[in-house]
C-alpha cells in the first residue's frame, strides 16, 4: 500500500504538489489521472526518495521507501523508460540492479523472456525502440518480484499487441494481491484497466473513487433518440428544456430529459421512436469536464486476461537487507558493462604511456649532458613524463562515472533499486578508486620501464632499487587516482560533466598558468599549495626548489589529497541531498 499524508513540493515559486493526501490500496489497478504539469511524476518522484517533499510524508507499506530491506522486493518502478546508459546491454542493465537487491543472475533472464527481450539482450540499448526501452523498462520494474508496482505511461511507444500485454499484466498483479499504480494520459486505456481513480488538478487532489463513480459524477447523462419525425420530436423536447442535436440521419442526443420524460413525450404527441437508449459516457469526456480548469497549458482549437508470471521462478525469501555489498557489484558491473569506459581508460593507458616514451627518447636522444651529469638529475621523474597529459583522461574517468548516470537519467533506476544514497555513492567511490588505482600503476610502470630502456642508452641505469624510485612509481599511479577522485567529487556536485571536467582541468592546470602572473612573492607562497605542485612531489625523488616546492612526497601529496576529499565531501552532500 502506498499512503501519502499532506504531500507538498515546491520548486521556487511554483507548487507543485499542494497538500496531497491519497492511499493506494492493493488488488486494484490504480489509476493516477491529471492534465500535464498537475504535479503526477513529482508525486511519483517523491514516493521513491527520488524527490524530497517540502512537506507532508509518504509511506510505502508502512514506512518510507528508502528504509525499504530489499527496494526493489517492495517497490518495482518504472518513471522514465528512457533512464537507461545507452551504451549498456540491457542484459548489463538489469544485471546490475539485481546486483543491488542480491537477486540470482537467472531472474534477469527471466524477465527479459517474459517482456520479449530475450534475442536483443546483449545489444546495447541505445539502439532500442520506444516500445522496446518500455519493455526493457518493465523487466526492472518486474526483477524483484515486488509488492508494489508503479508505471508512469507504460504504454508510451507499444504496439497494440503490446498495449494489450500490459493491460493484461497490471490486471494480473492486482489480482495476485499486489498494489499497481499506473499514471497515463491514455483515457481509453485507464478505462479499460484502472478499477479506482486518484485524479489531481494542479497538484491538488480532486477525485478519489471507483471508474464508474468517477463517470457518474462529472459528466450528463444523453440519450440517443432514433425517429422518422425528427424535425417534430426536436422542437417538442427543445420547447421541454431538453438539449437537442442530430447525430446522423434520423437521430438526435439529448441532454438533461430523461428517458421516461422522452418517451412520453413522443407517446403523447403520437410520434414513433424506434430507439430509445443511454449514451454511456467515457472516462475522457469525465476527465475533460472535471479538469478543465485544471489545465495549465491549453492549445488553440484547430479546425481475456492469460497468466503472465508463469515463466518466472518464485524468488526466495529475503534475509537481512540490501546493502553495500550489492551497490559495489552493481557499481563493478557498470563500469565494465560500458564500451565508453574501456575506451577512455585505453585512452588513458595510451596516452600516458605513449607520451613518457615519445618524452623520453626526445630527451634521451638530443641531450648533450653526460651519464655523470644525467646522474644529478630526477630522471626517474623524468621517465614518468606522461603522467601529466595521462591526468587529463583520468580527470574525464572520474567525472564521467557520476555525471554519466544523470545525463543519461540512470541515476533515476540506481536510486529507485538502492534508495539508501550513501552506499550508492561510496560503492561508485570504491569501484572508481580500484580501477583509477591499476590503471594508474600500469601508466606509471610501464612509462618508468620504457623511460629507463631510453637512459640507459645514455650509461643511466634506473631501476626500482634505485633511490626512491619504487616510491616515486607508485606515488605516480597514486597521483592518477587522486585525480579521478578529484572529478568524481566536483562531478557529483555539478551533476553536469562539461563542467566537472573544465574544473578539474582548471585545478590542476590552468591555476599554474594564472599564478605565473602574480607577484613573485606571492609566487613563492602560493605555488607549493597548488595541486599540482603539491601532488606531483610523490612521483619525484627529488625535492628542491627548482623542481616547484618544499614539500616532502608524502605531505605534498596529503595536501593534494585535500583538494580531492573537500570536492568528496561536497559531493557527498549534494548527492545526498539535492533531488535526482
Amino acid at each position: 500500500m502506498i499512503e501519502a499524508a499532506g504531500l507538498s513540493k515546491r520548486y521556487g515559486d511554483k507548487l507543485a504538489v499542494d497538500q496531497l493526501s491519497f492511499s493506494v490500496k492493493p488488488g486494484q489497478v490504480t489509476g493516477f489521472l491529471g492534465p500535464n504539469g498537475a504535479g503526477k511524476s513529482t508525486t511519483m518522484r517523491m514516493i521513491l526518495g527520488l524527490d524530497a517533499p517540502t512537506s507532508g510524508s509518504v509511506t510505502v507499506n508502512g514506512k518510507p521507501f528508502h528504509q525499504a530491506a530489499y527496494p526493489l522486493r517492495e517497490v518495482g518502478a518504472l518513471l522514465d523508460a528512457k533512464a537507461v546508459h545507452g551504451g549498456r546491454s540491457a542484459y548489463s542493465h538489469l544485471l546490475c540492479l539485481a546486483q543491488t537487491n542480491n537477486l540470482p543472475k537467472k531472474r534477469v533472464d527471466e524477465v527479459l523472456g517474459l517482456v520479449g527481450l530475450q534475442a536483443v539482450a546483449k545489444k546495447r540499448s541505445k539502439g532500442f525502440s520506444l516500445g522496446m526501452g518500455q519493455r526493457l523498462g518493465i523487466a526492472a520494474a518486474l526483477l524483484g518480484d515486488p509488492k508494489v508496482l508503479m508505471f508512469d505511461e507504460p504504454v508510451n511507444g507499444l504496439d497494440p499487441e503490446g498495449i494489450l500485454w500490459i493491460r493484461n499484466l497490471m490486471k494480473a498483479l492486482a489480482a495476485e494481491g499486489r498494489t499497481v499504480f499506473v499514471s497515463s494520459h491514455l483515457m481509453s486505456e485507464m478505462e479499460n484497466t484502472a478499477d479506482h481513480l486518484i485524479v489531481i488538478g494542479r497538484g491538488k487532489l480532486v477525485a478519489d473513487c471507483t471508474v464508474q463513480e468517477f463517470i457518474d459524477n462529472n459528466s450528463e447523462l444523453s440519450i440517443r433518440v432514433r425517429t422518422p419525425q425528427l424535425e417534430q420530436l426536436g422542437a417538442l423536447l427543445s420547447e421541454k428544456g431538453g438539449t437537442v442535436r442530430a447525430d446522423g440521419e434520423g437521430v438526435l442526443v439529448v441532454t438533461k430529459l430523461g428517458m421516461t420524460e422522452i418517451g412520453d413525450l413522443a407517446f403523447d404527441n403520437q410520434i414513433r421512436v424506434h430507439e430509445l437508449s443511454p449514451i454511456q459516457a467515457s472516462l475522457e469526456q469525465a476527465f475533460m469536464e472535471l479538469t478543465k480548469d485544471s489545465v495549465e497549458y491549453h492549445a488553440a482549437v484547430p479546425a481475456g486476461t492469460p497468466s503472465v508470471f508463469g515463466g518466472l521462478t518464485p524468488l526466495p525469501e529475503a534475509t537481512g537487507r540490501a546493502g553495500f555489498a550489492g551497490a559495489l557489484r552493481s557499481e563493478w558491473t557498470k563500469i565494465r558493462s560500458v564500451k565508453s569506459t574501456t575506451w577512455t581508460l585505453a585512452a588513458a593507458i595510451i596516452i600516458g604511456v605513449g607520451i613518457s616514451a615519445l618524452g623520453n627518447w626526445g630527451q634521451s636522444s638530443h641531450t648533450t649532458e653526460t651519464s655523470a651529469q644525467l646522474a644529478q638529475k630526477d630522471l626517474v621523474q623524468r621517465t614518468m613524463f606522461g603522467i601529466i597529459l595521462g591526468q587529463l583522461v583520468m580527470v574525464v574517468f572520474g567525472a564521467l562515472a557520476v555525471t554519466s548516470e544523470y545525463s543519461t537519467g540512470m541515476i533515476r533506476t540506481s536510486l529507485s533499486a538502492q534508495p539508501r544514497r550513501g552506499n550508492v555513492f561510496f560503492a561508485k567511490l570504491v569501484v572508481l578508486t580500484l580501477v583509477a588505482f591499476v590503471v594508474g600503476e600500469i601508466i606509471s610502470f610501464a612509462s618508468f620501464f620504457i623511460g629507463a630502456h631510453f637512459w640507459a642508452t645514455k650509461g643511466v641505469s634506473l631501476s626500482l632499487s634505485t633511490h626512491g624510485a619504487l616510491q616515486a612509481v607508485v606515488g605516480g599511479g597514486l597521483y592518477l587516482v587522486g585525480a579521478a577522485l578529484l572529478a568524481f567529487g566536483i562531478g557529483a556536485a555539478l551533476r553536469h560533466t562539461a563542467g566537472a571536467i573544465t574544473l578539474g582541468v582548471a585545478l590542476l592546470f590552468v591555476v599554474n598558468i594564472i599564478t605565473n602572473f602574480m607577484p613573485t612573492s606571492w609566487q613563492q607562497t602560493t605555488d607549493k599549495w597548488l595541486p599540482y605542485n603539491a601532488g606531483s612531489q610523490v612521483w619525484a625523488t627529488q625535492h628542491t626548489a627548482d623542481v616547484g616546492t618544499a614539500f616532502s612526497a608524502w605531505a605534498g601529496f596529503g595536501v593534494y589529497m585535500g583538494y580531492a576529499v573537500i570536492a568528496l565531501i561536497v559531493g557527498l552532500w549534494v548527492f545526498k541531498r539535492r533531488d535526482a
